[in-house]
């Protein structure tokens, strides 16, 4: 009976019959195993690689959440602290406050420390919210009540005395207000207690800081338009005449608005600013035609806060 050889790696022999050797077939195909190893070693990485994936991942996220605890107690040290605050001052403040500063101890106390703008702006709330009032205040006695040693109050004039509106020129150029008469004042309205009254300022006696202001109404009136006005825009300022120099303290402005709601203005301007004995504050506006005389809405005045 013939013989068939059916593979190359090992010797394997079928017998049959001669009739049937044209129907022979293998059911080895040469490669069958090298493919097989492939597959096997493919999977085997793919494997090794998920495993490492998976355990490089958990080590991370150990990692990742241990940083981020020991990040909340972490003292800092490397940069001084914005702010800090004795928390023992944080009584009935919101949990979620507290939880954005930083604890730190300093000599034995607790402190709730700001190391950023976040942590700043939440230790500005706590320090808000902290300072609550624990007993009344004292009510107020109206026997005690008492003026600055050294203040005035008058109502303010036109810079030219029987001038009209229409008759005025609407200019850019500032202007010095008058100051009404001693001999006219109204006791209710109006005062001058240790300043010196000018025709057209309050020359200072004693030395300190005085808070100044001044309000000039303004009225345009709807006779007026302002396209047919060379300026728009008028200045009213607080100025100081010394002996070594002139200065412009306080300044606002006034603009021109034909289609405004009202077309009465109100301009009010003030400071506070230590003065010398022989300083002089005068008022100046320009466009003063528009300067509306009334002693409840154009008038100026100092008060002494403090000598020095």
């Amino acid at each position: 009976m013939p013989v068939i050889r059916t593979s190359q790696i090992e010797d394997e022999y079928i017998y049959v019959p001669h009739h049937h050797l044209s129907r022979v077939r293998t059911n080895r195909r040469p490669n069958d195993r090298s493919r097989s190893y492939k597959t096997n070693s493919y999977q085997w990485v793919v494997f090794v690689l998920t495993i490492i994936s998976m355990v490089t991942s958990f080590f991370l996220i150990i990692i990742g959440f241990f940083h981020t605890e020991l990040s909340k107690f972490s003292p800092k040290n490397m940069n001084p602290a914005i702010a800090c605050l004795d928390c023992s001052m944080t009584d009935h403040i919101p949990h979620n406050l507290l939880e954005s500063v930083v604890l730190k101890e300093i000599n034995g106390i607790d402190n709730c420390c700001a190391y950023n703008n976040k942590e700043l702006t939440a230790l500005l709330e706590i320090s808000m919210r902290g300072k609550h009032v624990k007993s009344a205040l004292p009510a107020f006695n109206v026997s005690n009540f008492s003026l600055s040693s050294a203040s005035a109050h008058v109502q303010l004039l036109a810079p030219i005395k029987g001038s009209t509106r229409s008759s005025i020129e609407f200019t850019d150029e500032l202007a010095t207000m008058l100051l009404k008469d001693v001999s006219e004042h109204d006791k209710k309205f109006e005062h001058v207690r240790k300043v010196d009254l000018l025709k057209d300022g309050f020359k200072v006696i004693h030395s300190g800081v005085y808070y100044l202001y001044s309000s000039v109404h303004f009225k345009i009136g709807s006779e007026i338009k302002c396209s047919t006005l060379s300026y728009t825009t008028w200045h009213h300022t607080i100025e100081k005449k010394s002996s070594s120099q002139s200065m412009v303290l306080f300044k606002s402005a006034y603009t021109c608005c034909n289609n405004c709601t009202s077309n009465d203005e109100t301009s009010y301007t003030g400071g506070a600013i230590r003065l010398l004995p022989g300083d002089v504050i005068n008022i100046k506006i320009s466009g003063y035609g528009l300067a509306f005389i009334d002693r409840n809405s154009t008038f100026a005045g100092l008060m002494m806060m403090g000598e020095s």
